[in-house]
């Protein structure tokens, strides 16, 4: 696999004999990312340009196929691709060349533009790879099932027998490998996003605390992908991304990977029932103390408060999770650093910084933010994620509580508040940097 990735990479003019990463047998089971040297925090770990993207096959949203701008009125293209397009601009583009030879040539029935094939758009563009490309694909982890299935189905539903047995098969491995280790291309400025397989990404194992964040580059520079490291790395260490929101609990992360990626994630935080003492996933019990899983990575585990003793069975604490829609049940069952009130804190914070006019929220709002960001941002700390791009995004938050703050004359600890409001403009310059990447 690495003397096929990195020929894959020597042609798209992104190797260098002085990389920073190798790929080596992992201890988790099959392959990982490993530095191959010393990485600080903030540095540019690699950069990788997508194998294959499109549309989301579950998006409810249809965009422009080239820009994917969802603002403007769509209309067919005019060769009769059935794709949409927002202008004569984007039809023509490059990029649709292809595709557009290949649906067109279909004689599909549709009289106006489909939804339908625009949602399957990646699968169909599978089928157009190269064989250089596709020699990558072969080497990557597929995922069998249900989800698979429906997806290929659909796609069958579309194309029906213009498609070869060995071009079904095709199909569903890439289906499979997409399931896997496709990554969300989030667009700027625009409610969708595109979902994209990236070969050298792929081959990065997941972790609860993981050691790397990641942004994207604009169209024009091909949706490249920028790995930067969150902290340090040490030589020889497993270079890890993360498959979910890093700020859920131990049974909710386990439960969506187990369910999205199909494995059970055994690290380091899902081993410790209170995630590094922070208590994410901690009920009350009845004698006002916090209860626990014994065994977080038994999904049935029995549940014991720190304090009496007292255990509770797994499907209790999934029926007092239920209840939960409740906010009266809430403030009974639930701790204050439950990750149920930290994501209503997170909701609370970019709903009332949202657009940033925060000259008209007041007093008691804007201390509540500020003491809500300060919370948030301690817990990641606690959590040892590091300079995360979620982490970034609250220190720039709080960069613009604490000016509306000063400029209300507010007393409040500005030594602490300062260090997040500078590593928040760290965060954004070392992303800069790995955007201006031009290596």
């Amino acid at each position: 696999m690495t003397d096929v990735l990195e020929a894959k990479l020597v042609r798209r003019g992104r190797f260098s004999e002085d990389r920073k990463w190798t790929i080596a047998e992992s201890e988790l089971g099959g392959r990982g990312v490993f530095a191959s040297c010393d990485i600080a925090s903030g540095e540019l770990v690699f950069a990788d340009l997508p194998i294959l993207y499109g549309p989301k096959q579950s998006s409810d949203l249809v965009a422009c196929t080239s820009c994917s701008d969802i603002s403007r009125p769509l209309r067919k293209c005019s060769k009769n691709c059935h794709l949409p397009f927002c202008s004569d601009e984007c039809e023509i583009d490059e990029s649709h060349k292809k595709e557009c030879c290949y649906l067109s040539s279909l004689n599909l029935t549709e009289d106006e533009w489909s939804p339908y094939i625009f949602r399957a758009l990646t699968l169909i563009r599978s089928l157009l790879m190269s064989d250089d490309d596709r020699e990558v694909v072969k080497h990557l982890h597929a995922n069998r099932g249900r989800q698979v299935d429906i997806q290929v189905s659909s796609l069958l539903s579309l194309l029906g027998n213009t498609l070869s047995e060995k071009d079904v098969s095709w199909v569903r491995h890439c289906c499979g490998v997409l399931d896997g280790t496709a990554f969300e291309i989030e667009l700027k400025d625009s409610a969708t996003s595109l979902k994209g397989l990236f070969p050298l990404s792929a081959m990065m194992n997941h972790n609860c605390v993981p050691n790397t964040r990641h942004l994207y580059a604009d169209r024009v520079d091909g949706y490249r992908m920028e790995v930067v490291a969150s902290q340090p790395i040490p030589k020889g260490t497993q270079i890890f991304t993360s498959y979910c929101p890093l700020l859920w609990a131990t049974s909710l992360r386990r439960t969506f990977l187990l369910h999205t990626k199909h494995f059970q994630c055994k690290c380091e935080r899902c081993k410790d029932p209170s995630e590094f003492g922070t208590n994410l996933q901690a009920v009350k019990c009845s004698c006002e103390s916090i209860m626990l899983p014994k065994d977080p990575l038994n999904f049935n585990s029995e549940w014991k408060c720190e304090h009496c003793g007292e255990l509770r069975s797994a499907k209790h604490n999934i029926s007092i999770q239920k209840s939960l829609r409740n906010l009266n049940a809430l403030d009974k069952s639930m701790p204050e650093h439950n990750y149920i009130r930290i994501q209503m804190k997170i909701d609370h914070v970019f709903k009332k910084t949202k657009g940033m006019h925060l000259e008209d929220i007041t007093d008691e709002e804007l201390r509540t933010v500020s003491e809500d960001c300060m919370m948030i941002l301690k817990l990641i700390v606690q959590l040892k994620l590091g300079n995360t791009r979620f982490k970034g995004r609250l220190c720039e938050r709080l960069s613009k509580v604490s000016d509306e703050m000063n400029r209300r004359c507010f007393q409040m600890d500005t030594r602490e508040m300062g260090d997040f409001i500078e590593c928040g403009r760290t965060i954004e310059n070392e992303d800069q940097r790995a955007l201006q990447n031009t290596w």
